[in-house]
């Protein structure tokens, strides 16, 4: 019998545990990117505007690409992304319209539409690109997650050095998930010793 209740207790410990650790350990989804964010907007073809950051930028349709979207060509020209429209057709009145958005100190300068092709044109590490579908008068409607996070320059003799970032290293608070977690350690070791104190009775 004691052996049945000291079991069941350990297990009822575990669960806790289980149940704490996936809240704690969550992480947050990342909102800085380390190449060129590009944002894709259907426009009134329905459908919301995504930002998604490409690691591969040597050109508009490579960021493009690297950001995981599927592209279509007629006669050489961008015609589709990801499926749309559904007729790979280059209209004036309704084409995927092509944007660049410089970074500043606190997000992303207005969009500026783009004086050169997909193909030709070299995004800077740290810059938004943009597309829209529809008649090439509006720009996207969403600027990237700010802020992105460019190639670091080489500082010239004038420049100050920059100095390495100061890490916090982790603590133990109460509300921190090392916190939760220390804490449910502790709890199931003072169960776990009870429940051999009351065996030994």
């Amino acid at each position: 019998m004691r052996l049945a209740k000291r079991q069941a207790v350990l297990l009822a410990v575990c669960f806790a545990l289980q149940a704490m650790l996936p809240a704690t350990l969550a992480t947050a989804a990342p909102d800085s990117c380390t190449g060129v964010w590009v944002v894709v907007d259907p426009g009134d073809s329905g459908g919301e505007p995504v930002a998604v950051c490409a690691t591969a930028h040597q050109s508009g349709t490579a960021a493009l690409e690297s950001a995981g979207f599927v592209i279509g060509r007629s006669d050489s020209m961008l015609c589709q992304i990801n499926a749309q429209p559904a007729d790979c057709v280059v209209k004036s009145t309704a084409y995927w319209s092509y944007w660049h958005a410089d970074p500043t100190d606190t997000g992303y300068a207005d969009w500026a539409y783009s004086s050169k092709g997909p193909d030709s044109y070299q995004p800077a590490p740290g810059a938004a690109e943009g597309w829209r579908f529809g008649d090439g008068t509006a720009p996207p409607r969403l600027k990237p997650p700010s802020l992105a996070s460019p190639a670091p320059s080489t500082p010239t003799s004038s420049d100050p050095v920059p100095q390495p970032p100061v890490t916090p290293q982790p603590t133990a608070d109460a509300g921190s998930p090392l916190g939760l977690i220390a804490g449910g350690a502790i709890l199931a070791g003072i169960v776990i010793a009870l429940v051999i104190w009351r065996a030994r009775r």
